[in-house]
């Protein structure tokens, strides 16, 4: 979890300092890991994260993609359907 809680804050600072090419990269990264090992709640920061830096980058469809992901995992987790 260290390890992803990491790539998601260099893909934050990455983001704060106007390169979201690497936002994307690392927060993919960490948005994968988070996923892997059932932080679902990360994973929806990682996902929030990404569609950020997606529009940043002034690609909408992505954006898009990452934000819908993210709101349907915040469903799932609302409805108690996943417990991480």
């Amino acid at each position: 979890l260290a390890e992803a809680r990491t790539l998601l804050g260099l893909s934050e600072l990455a983001l704060a300092n106007g390169d979201p090419g690497q936002a994307v990269v690392l927060g993919q990264q960490a948005s994968d890991a988070f996923r892997d090992m059932g932080a679902l709640l990360y994973d929806v920061r990682a996902l929030n994260l990404l569609t950020e830096a997606h529009a940043a980058l002034g690609d909408t469809a992505a954006a898009k993609a990452a934000s819908d992901e993210a709101a349907a995992l915040s469903r799932e987790l609302a409805a108690g359907t996943q417990l991480s």
